[in-house]
């Protein structure tokens, strides 16, 4: 059958393996292993591979000297048939564990990231409109990674940028290499009029002492009035450990206005010093004003005439949004972006709101509000006023206090065009009491989903559990109904005790759990409701998959359950009650390959395996002679009662409820 295929394939023309080789380049994640597989089938396939094979190179080494044989290598690789020319993206990044090390001791030709980075990174794939392989992580886009190796010699340098002289189709290089890039590098750059994209962009001469302002370094002025500069992340600290003054997020929104002319995706996360007596004295003295790159008396003749307002595509603020929107809006000409994702705040929504209704808003297609604290009437109203004054989207992400009347607005201005929708509301009973309670997700509301956004390919959704009832089967069910539903993930809650959120006292009376302080307290049939439904095993999952993946389109299923916390809430602070919660809730992710194929995976093992330890070394009397002290010996007898004890490994002898009747699909 394989020496047929391989025959099959060498008769096609090379335009039509070129084309097979194009679709299998997707700029999705995972799809360059398909790439490099058909390569290896046969010479000819190889030959019509080798443009997209090599079309994107990432270079991580540990330090200089591995930066060196890196290079050496690299070259060897591209020098037949001249392979140089193929190279369209190039990424320079920084690699720290020893263990990658020695898993990556050659340069990569091909997208061989992790599968499970990438499935947890998915979420912030389409901040910044660009080819994924350029985008940032979301762990470069929260702050976490490393600073880099300034310090390498110039000879080192000088061999990179050779390289990169010899690349005469690069498009983008991503340099993610900590802070510093040198000047030979972006020299080179600038010269060929590429895309460059700095995962960690920092101007450490702006970093300067109280009251004595200094130019900027003429080298990094270069480098934030660049030409070739796309995309930065940044860090947004107001002052370092020794109480110095840091004005990079001043210099920031000067590119944005058009100093960097084109600067087209920002990321600005927050960094705070340690606690030091300088610092702390920096704080309170408040920050002076920035007297711009060149301060009077120190001014360059040749500083560029800024534009009006610059053009920015993305704006991403983790965190909070320095200044507030209002005065990014100044700077930016808003009718270009088409991103924009920032932590939620009163000023900020009213502002955006405004924005919105002054229609602005015109090339927006992606939004993000994150940690939507207020419920008054005043927040809420700008939100739906924002929601219903922008653009129908195509990305949405809300969480926090997400109401009913909000969810409303979402699908009768944005069901129709929407294709990624997050929905997080808080995991707790905060406002349920308000006047603009949050949005439960039930059958129905789910059904309404369904119907309203026919283009969903991407959700993230809370899904309260109900033992598999017909209520939890049929949210399923619903999202089933959607043709083109590629990704999911499903945040599955369950209660401890009676859910507050539907619980009302002048009706129901006083909560039953209200006087329980303790989880060995809690009356037998809850905690047997709450072992029931915080079950999850690989068959429930994959029975939920099977539900979602009615429709035919979805690959891959993401399921994170927790625990949903109000204020009678029992057992957050017992570690032995947590351990048995833990041992039975467990996370999955379900995947469908290109053969059909579908695979369950266990999220977070270790941490299962530990509270499984924890859990029998408790539950089999080895807890010194205090076990039995405080009344745990109640789990083991509802889950035994649950579960009859089938093997001599009792604590194995668990599995999920399953769907209610006519849940499964083969």
């Amino acid at each position: 059958m394989a020496a047929s295929t391989a025959s099959l394939l060498e008769s096609l023309p090379l335009l039509a393996l070129e084309r097979i080789c194009e679709y299998l380049d997707d700029d999705e994640p995972g799809k360059r292993s398909s790439l490099r597989a058909f390569s290896l089938t046969s010479r000819c396939c190889g030959a019509a591979a080798v443009a997209r094979r090599f079309c994107q190179i990432e270079l991580k080494p540990h330090d200089p000297e591995e930066l060196v044989s890196a290079l050496g290598l690299l070259n060897e690789l591209l020098n037949p048939d001249g392979r140089h020319q193929n190279v369209r993206r190039l990424k320079v990044s920084w690699a720290m564990a020893d263990d990658e090390r020695r898993q990556r001791s050659l340069p990569l030709q091909d997208d061989e990231t992790d599968e499970d980075e990438k499935d947890i990174e998915w979420n912030t794939t389409h901040y910044f409109n660009m080819h994924y392989f350029c985008r940032p992580s979301k762990a470069c886009m929260r702050g976490r990674g490393t600073s880099g190796y300034a310090d390498c010699p110039e000879e080192t340098w000088m061999l990179l940028a050779s390289f990169i002289s010899q690349l005469p189709a690069l498009q983008d290089l991503v340099w993610a290499f900590g802070s510093y890039i040198p000047q030979s590098v972006l020299s080179d750059v600038s010269a060929r009029s590429c895309r460059l994209h700095m995962h960690r962009f920092r101007l450490r001469s702006l970093t300067q002492l109280r009251d004595s302002p200094q130019p900027i370094d003429p080298k990094q002025y270069a480098l934030a009035s660049s030409p070739s500069l796309s995309s930065i992340v940044v860090e947004a600290r107001v002052f370092d450990d020794d109480g110095s003054v840091n004005y990079t997020v001043d210099a920031v929104m000067q590119m944005v206005a058009g100093t960097a002319p084109n600067l087209a995706h920002v990321c600005l996360f927050p960094s705070m010093g340690g606690d030091s007596i300088l610092l702390r004295q920096a704080i309170r003295l408040g920050m002076p004003a920035w007297s711009g790159f060149f301060p009077p008396g120190m001014a360059k003749a040749d500083q560029p005439q800024l534009p009006v307002r610059g053009s920015i595509q993305s704006l991403v603020f983790i965190g909070y949004t320095p200044r507030g929107i209002e005065s990014w809006a100044r700077l930016t000409d808003f009718k270009n972006l088409r991103c924009l994702h920032m932590d939620w705040s009163l000023g900020n929504v009213v502002a955006l709101a405004e924005i919105a209704t002054r229609g602005d808003f015109e090339s927006l297609d992606t939004l993000g509000l994150e940690g939507i604290e207020d419920e008054s009437g005043q927040a809420q109203e700008a939100l739906n006023q924002s929601l219903k004054s922008i653009n129908p989207l195509q990305r949405l992400e809300l969480t926090g206090h997400v109401s009913n009347q909000a969810f409303d607005n979402v699908l009768r201005r944005h069901g129709g065009t929407l294709r990624k929708l997050s929905i997080k509301p808080y995991l707790d009973d905060r406002g349920k009491e308000s006047e603009n309670p949050i949005v439960v997700f039930s059958k129905a509301d789910v059904q309404r989903l369904a119907d309203q956004c026919p283009n969903l390919e991407q959700i993230w959704l809370p899904v309260n559990r109900l033992r598999g009832d017909d209520r939890e089967t049929g949210i399923y069910r619903a999202l089933g109904r959607l043709p083109r539903l590629r990704r999911a993930i499903l945040s599955l809650w369950y209660t401890v005790g009676p859910d507050e959120e539907f619980w009302n006292e002048e009706i129901d009376g006083e909560h039953p759990l209200t006087s329980f302080y303790r989880p060995e307290e809690i009356p037998y049939n809850y905690l047997r409701e709450a072992f029931t439904n915080c079950a999850i095993d690989a068959t429930l999952a994959l029975s939920i998959f099977n539900l979602l993946s009615s429709g035919g389109s979805l690959r891959y299923l993401r399921l994170e359950s927790s625990q949903k916390i109000g204020d009678n809430s029992p057992g957050g602070g017992f570690s032995n009650f947590l351990d048995v919660l833990k041992w039975l809730n467990r996370s999955w992710v379900c995947k469908r390959d290109v053969r059909g194929r579908v695979t369950v995976s266990e999220l977070n093992k270790k941490e299962t395996a530990r509270a499984g330890e924890e859990w029998k070394f408790l539950m089999t009397g080895q807890e010194l002679e205090h076990y039995g002290e405080f009344g745990e010996e109640i789990f083991l007898e509802v889950y035994k009662d649950i579960w009859p004890q089938k093997t001599s490994e009792w604590w194995n002898d668990w599995e999920s409820l399953p769907l209610s009747d006519g849940a499964e699909i083969a």
